[in-house]
């Protein structure tokens, strides 16, 4: 399951489950954070929640990127409450790699 945000006409914010190149809002949330309290307060899981709200509507997702609407995955009403980080890691032989002793190969010299 993939969701993006986006802005819509009036500059409101809608949630919407990615489908191919096409996007299938959400009703009743405005943000994938509102979605991820609601599917906390359900008992459910973020996907289970996402898939009670998905609306009949379908949308072309390219014309949303190349209008520039496409917002950033989550949103908070208090943007200094968020922290995203990241390992920098993108493969598993990565992180194995970084968590083992400093490997330096035996280098022959000629």
């Amino acid at each position: 399951m993939r969701l993006v945000q986006f802005r819509e006409a009036g500059n409101t914010t809608t949630v919407a489950l990615v489908d191919g190149n096409a996007l299938r809002p959400l009703k009743e949330v405005a943000s994938v954070h509102e979605l991820a309290r609601k599917a906390l307060s359900e008992g459910s899981g973020l996907g289970a929640a996402a898939e009670r709200r998905l609306s009949d509507q379908v949308l072309d997702y390219t014309r949303i990127e190349r209008e520039g609407r496409l917002l950033p995955p989550i949103t908070l009403p208090d943007p200094s409450r968020l922290r995203v980080t990241g390992t920098g890691l993108t493969h598993v032989d990565d992180g194995n790699t970084s968590d083992s002793t400093t490997f330096m190969p035996e280098v022959k010299r000629l």
